[in-house]
């Protein structure tokens, strides 16, 4: 998608097509917020910025809109973004009058599932082990199941999902003999809806409370898993309990996360996105079970999925009504309100009457909203504030009457928080951004944290890093900034982090580059619970990293940034789960060796996790010292696991040594190595790598590729001046899928002899000393894409016997190239040529030919799609008989030698754009050129001369062309009337024809009744000619929407 678009949006648009929604969720997409849903000039604005001049790809999601007039409002505001040709907008939906409505072009119409394909779903989701034997019975009754569900995905995840739970033949005979196949087979979403709803009645009651709930969140949104069980812990849907075995207790997150697997492992969640760490972290539910939610809480929410008539006495819960409406309830049923997700400010009145609230949030178009009133002190239910997407600057005193709230949420741009916080004893999780600043002791109070991302040490403001001493139930994530305030390790010790086990995460920062030599002492006394998982430490000038490093036997990851005094990286082999372990910028690191291995004698195994290894910017590293392979203990495996290897940035590395290789290694990327001359990593042992890459390595002098790399599948090499050759290696690269290289100026060959047969894309670029690519090419029977730049010494491209698969050919700037590839014929499904500055090009098996002859005085043109060609001409290639049919964008232009256009043109039937001319300045008239019968041609550019006094007549029957580009006609005094016959046209363009001052009549230009765009620049008399109201002209084009001078 990023090669042909510049920008890509999704909106979820659902039941409601509200123009202005829709813009603001393109506004979203393009990484814009702040501005306001109901402003449409502003949403324009901001949109025509971001994607002025840019190819956009538009998704318009799951569409029920089936009011043309909706359509038609929506499609002028995109056709005035300015954007570029080619943008696209498909929009999904399962209603085909919707389709009907909006359709351009051919719809694509997704057909059901076969019955075998909802069986394998549904047996995916119901069996644990997927290659375990089934009972035949139990397969039986299910592939019985898979039938009812009708070539539906949906329903059979959400079955197999609940026949997970479900071990006998009776109980699945219970769901296929269930009511719920009763609903007529021709009302699809009803039967989706009785089998979700089917799901929903086999849920405990607390998890049936959680699903419905769900509805309360807009359609179609991501679903944050911290947020959904902070807003479930508010309801009272989470009761806290013990575990019998351990007796300790179990707390109200630890039950919510349990919940939300459950959801999600029943398929009634979906598309999980997980975090760095592997754990999920959001997901979505699908617009059906959405409905499903609605439907199963419909007697106590309101939302706008429900409709506008409610029963005021028995709602519960609000989202994203208006203003206004939620005034019109009655004071009673207001206070009996326990949720309230609002979209704009509410009043002092209704803050009143909220007696029971227990969640208040307010959403992005609520973001005008600046302040609250002093009222809201009066919800002493309250237990959820969600402000994070407002403007609000300061929070009313009253805030500290809130003693119930359990999470609270405040903008990341909120500056100072006031002293009544402290008084927020039932506070578990509470966030703000970095810069917020607090007043000594507030934090200290809150002694039922959960959740605190940051703590600022500030030495101003007095609060000291003994304030996070009494947090003992902090859980998750945890920065620690400004450390260089600390004074010494005693002071450090204070914030007892060793008795916190429930953080999974330290990051020690330190801000500021210190005056004193403490920082040493501090970091000792930060020593962490044996429980953490992930250890980040920034800046720190100490000269040695602490011992505790080594005891925190549950470390999976640790990054070590800007450590600038410390000369090597502590002892870390013998960490038993350690997965990542990031190296950045330690500047005096001098050599990776034993003191990072650590002691071998006392273990066979080193690193015996480790699976991503990063070294970046280590700008005095040396060298790279393999691990001992022998110990008294026996043979030493290291690394056994590591499936990343990243090292770039250090200048200063000369070698590494890694010669048995890695069997586990599948991704090795060396960058920016400048005095890297030598490469002994044992590819031949690395039987597992798929990408390898080297860019920036100006001295090194070879890449080792042995005979056995069976795995490779992309090879990237660039910037490596010195490597004059690549081995025969490459031929044995079986499965090699992506081959890039660029900036090798010694490279002189490219040992292409076997073919490789997985080959799809093969990018040569800046190889001056390139003359040779090897006679292997023919047999790359995968070849998509082949692409060469800028290689002067290649003479010739082998492919002789064509290739079938090849879609796409760009040679730019080889000006030694005496030929194009005599197999390009045979190349049947290639769809783009691009061939530049070829200067030297002396014949053609092909004749798509563009002129750069010196005596020209056309300058190159910049073609991003098509046929581009920059050749000496011959006076022999007369005919296009021999090129691929396939070719959709064609140029021949600014040949100003040419005395004829080659023939063959009526063999491109599928020809999309053709541009063409300009030729010999003394031709009289435009050569002749045949298009095919059936011609597609939808986009024309025509480029003419000085001595042209008319059009070339063979395109007034090309009844398919929607744009027309009419240039440099000197000689031509009117359009002629056969132009009028172009009744597709919707764009013309008229440029420099200086003699030009008639338009075809008025009954011909009123015959071109889709034409909306007219562009007339430098054309004086016809210019005048149509002068608004008084021109001559004006009556043949006033009809026109727009027309531009």
């Amino acid at each position: 998608m990023e090669k042909y678009f510049d920008a890509t949006l999704w909106v979820y648009v659902s039941n409601t097509f509200d123009v202005n929604s829709i813009l603001h969720g393109m506004v979203q997409s393009c990484g814009v917020t702040g501005i306001d849903s109901s402003n449409q000039q502003a949403l324009m604005e901001s949109l025509q910025q971001k994607l002025k001049e840019k190819r956009y790809f538009l998704v318009l999601d799951d569409v029920w809109n089936e009011n043309a007039n909706n359509w038609d409002d929506l499609k002028h505001c995109l056709l005035q973004l300015n954007s570029a040709k080619g943008s696209f907008v498909i929009v999904t939906t399962r209603s085909a009058k919707v389709a009907s409505i909006m359709e351009t072009l051919p719809r694509c119409d997704l057909g059901t599932l076969s019955d075998d394909e909802c069986w394998s779903i549904l047996k995916d989701r119901a069996f644990a082990d997927a290659n375990a034997p089934i009972p035949s019975e139990l397969e039986e009754i299910g592939r019985d199941i898979a039938k009812k569900c009708a070539g539906l995905p949906l329903p059979a995840k959400v079955l197999g999902s609940l026949m997970r739970s479900k071990n006998s033949s009776k109980e699945w005979l219970s769901i296929l003999e269930s009511k719920i196949w009763q609903v007529s087979s021709d009302k699809e979403d009803s039967r989706i809806m009785s089998v979700l709803r089917l799901s929903f009645d086999f849920l405990e009651s607390p998890l049936k409370q959680c699903f419905s709930y769900c509805s309360m969140l807009k359609k179609g949104s991501s679903i944050k898993r911290d947020n959904l069980i902070q807003l479930w812990m508010a309801q009272g849907f989470l009761y806290p309990s013990h575990d019998h075995q351990s007796k300790q207790a179990i707390e109200m997150e630890d039950i919510g996360n349990k919940y939300f697997d459950t959801l999600l492992e029943n398929s009634l969640f979906q598309d999980a996105t997980k975090d760095e760490d592997g754990v999920i972290s959001q997901c979505k539910m699908h617009d059906l079970l959405h409905d499903c939610a609605v439907e199963v809480s419909v007697c106590e929410s309101w939302t706008p999925d429900f409709g506008n008539e409610m029963d005021d006495g028995v709602i519960r819960h609000v989202a994203r009504i208006p203003t206004q409406k939620l005034e019109s309830m009655p004071k009673t049923s207001i206070s009996r309100l326990r949720s309230l997700f609002s979209n704009g400010p509410v009043s002092n009145t209704i803050f009143q009457k909220l007696t029971s609230l227990r969640v208040l949030s307010f959403s992005w178009q609520a973001e005008a909203l600046e302040e609250l009133p002093y009222s809201l002190g009066k919800l002493k239910h309250l237990r959820y504030l969600d402000l994070s997407r407002t403007k609000i600057e300061a929070l009313p005193k009253s805030i500290g009457k809130l003693y119930n709230l359990q999470t609270l949420r405040l903008p990341i741009y909120f500056g100072k928080c006031p002293k009544m916080i402290q008084n927020l004893i039932n506070l578990r999780h509470f966030y703000f951004g970095e810069g917020m600043k607090f007043e000594a002791g507030i934090l200290g109070r809150l002694t039922n944290l959960r959740t605190l991302r940051d703590f600022n040490v500030d030495e101003e403001s007095g609060r000291a890093i003994k304030e996070l001493g009494g947090l003992n139930q902090l859980r998750g994530h945890l920065n620690i900034r400004n450390l260089e305030h600390v004074r010494d390790g005693e002071e450090a010790k204070k914030a007892f982090l060793v008795e916190k086990s429930h953080l999974s995460e330290l990051t020690f920062d330190w801000s500021l580059r210190p005056t004193n030599n403490n920082e040493t002492d501090v970091l000792d006394g930060l020593e962490p619970h044996g429980n953490l998982q992930s250890l980040k430490i920034h800046n720190f000038m100490g000269a040695r990293f602490p011992s505790w490093i080594t005891s925190l036997q549950n470390l999976n990851k640790i990054r070590l940034w800007r450590c600038d005094n410390f000369e090597g990286v502590p002892t870390l082999g013998h960490l038993p789960n350690l997965r990542s372990l990031e190296i950045v910028e330690m500047y005096k690191l001098k050599r990776v060796g034993a003191e990072v291995y650590g002691d071998s004698d006392n273990s066979t195994t080193l690193f015996p996790a480790l699976k991503t290894l990063s070294i970046s910017r280590c700008q005095q590293l040396i060298e790279w010292i393999e691990a001992p392979r022998i110990s008294a203990e026996g043979e030493i495996v290291v690394f056994p696991c590591l499936d990343r290897l990243r090292i770039d940035g250090c200048d200063s590395l000369e070698s590494i040594r890694i010669t048995q290789g890695n069997a586990s290694l599948r991704e090795l990327k060396i960058c920016d190595c400048w005095r890297l001359s030598s490469l002994e990593v044992g590819l031949e042992y690395c039987t597992s790598l798929q990408e390898l890459e080297i860019r920036v390595c100006p001295v090194l002098v070879s890449i080792p590729i042995p005979q056995g790399m069976p795995s490779l599948r992309k090879l990237t090499i660039e910037w490596c001046g010195e490597i004059s050759s690549l081995g025969s290696g490459l031929n044995y690269c079986t499965s090699l899928q992506e081959l890039e290289i660029k900036n090798c100026d010694n490279l002189t060959s490219i040992p292409i002899t076997q073919g490789m047969p997985s080959l799809q894309i093969l990018r040569i670029c800046l190889c001056a000393g390139l003359s040779s690519l090897g006679g292997g090419l023919n047999y790359c029977t995968s070849l998509q894409e082949l692409e060469i730049g800028y290689c002067q010494n290649l003479t010739s491209i082998p492919i002789t016997q064509g290739i079938t698969s090849l879609r796409e050919l760009k040679i730019d700037s080889c000006w030694r190239l005496l030929g194009l590839p005599s197999g390009l014929r045979f190349c049947t499904s290639l769809e783009d040529l691009e061939i530049t500055h070829c200067s030297s090009l002396v014949s053609m098996s092909v004749s798509y030919v563009k002129c750069d002859h010196p005596d020209s005085t056309n300058e190159p043109e910049e073609v991003s799609t098509g046929v581009v060609e920059y050749l000496s001409i011959q006076e022999d290639c007369r005919n296009l008989e021999s090129i691929p049919p396939n070719l959709r964008q064609l140029l021949i232009c600014h040949c100003g030698k040419l005395k004829y256009v080659p023939t063959g043109f009526h063999h491109l039937t599928r020809l999309k754009t053709l541009r063409i001319g300009p030729f010999w300045h003394k031709l009289d008239a435009f050569p002749d050129f045949q298009l095919a019968p059936n011609s597609q041609l939808e986009e024309l550019w025509l480029f003419g001369w000085p001595k042209l006094k008319s059009l070339p007549q063979q395109i007034q029957h090309s009844t398919c062309l929607k744009e027309l580009w009419i240039q440099d006609f000197g000689g031509l005094e009117a359009l002629p009337e056969w132009l009028g016959n172009l009744t597709s046209l919707e764009s013309l363009r008229i440029w420099s024809c200086k003699n030009l001052k008639y338009l075809p009549t008025q009954n011909a230009m009123k015959n071109l009744t889709k034409l909306k765009y007219l562009y007339i620049g430098g054309c004086p008399l016809l210019k005048e000619g149509c002068t608004k109201e008084t021109g001559p002209e004006w009556p043949k084009i006033s009809h026109i929407p727009k027309v531009i001078f």
